[in-house]
């Protein structure tokens, strides 16, 4: 008795698509390459995961995918619709936003914005534009994420950049955030409130900054008894801690290392 057989250029494209989707990129490529008919159902499928996703915002807006060896590139002349059903539904372990954001490269990120998820987040806030896309970001996670924020926006005589920090979204539920500015307007409030936004591992570096010792030794208190913050590292001007005694240097250091080797 003879057996029928399925060979999968055979297979319907509901099927087809789902296996497609469980592909990493280079085979789903190799697919793609097979006939028009696998090229389609590889493109409609979404579903693709990458290592690193890199969007500047220059000239309009490019974007550089990267895969295994792989590099693919988009920029304001991709058409949207292939732009769209290119990033439908993909994962990327990195997604990092660069540059000064404006309406045509703003209307680019906004597309993968919607359509990409993220295991760690590095972006560059130098406006209120990329302040609320970090806010969007955030706020849209369903899961835990990293989190680097390489703040760029100098204080002014309106007091706007203290006010942009203070109204970022609560981090709380990622695993690390790290927080980079060289602006000298970083002060004890802003270290402290920085710090409650996480319960994860935390990186301060704001070498210029006005934190003094009060603001160190609340977050030594912070690191000791508190039940959930992991580690705080924290990188500020070196008389801020000129003043502190050799013992409390130390135990504060002790504390942060040992805070860490627990967490490990």
């Amino acid at each position: 008795m003879s057996q029928s057989t399925t060979s999968f250029l055979s297979l319907p494209s509901e099927i087809a698509m789902q296996i497609i989707e469980k592909l990493d990129q280079k085979d789903r490529m190799n697919l793609a390459s097979v006939n028009k008919r696998f090229f389609k159902l590889e493109m409609m499928t979404g579903h693709r995961r990458f290592d690193f996703v890199q969007f500047k915002a220059e000239n309009g807006g490019f974007i550089e995918v990267e895969s295994g060896t792989k590099l693919q590139k988009f920029n304001r002349f991709t058409p949207i619709d292939k732009f769209s059903t290119f990033f439908n539904k993909a994962t990327t372990n990195t997604l990092s936003i660069t540059g000064r954001l404006e309406v045509m490269s703003e209307r680019m990120l906004q597309i993968l914005m919607n359509n990409i998820e993220f295991d760690k987040l590095i972006i560059d806030v130098v406006n209120y534009k990329s302040h609320r896309i970090l806010c969007q970001l955030v706020e849209k996670c369903n899961k835990s994420v990293e989190v680097i924020i390489r703040w760029k926006i100098a204080e002014t005589t309106t007091g706007i950049a203290k006010k942009m920090i203070l109204n970022l979204p609560d981090i709380v539920k990622q695993r690390i955030i790290a927080f980079f500015s060289d602006e000298s307007f970083i002060d004890d409030d802003l270290f402290i409130h920085l710090l409650s936004k996480t319960s994860g591992r935390t990186v301060i570096d704001c070498p210029n900054s006005t934190i003094t010792k009060a603001a160190l030794a609340t977050v030594f208190e912070i690191v000791s008894i508190g039940s959930t913050k992991k580690e705080v590292i924290s990188c500020v001007k070196e008389d801020g801690f000129s003043n502190l005694t050799n013992e409390f240097h130390m135990y504060y250091t002790c504390a942060i290392h040992s805070e860490f080797s627990a967490s490990l």
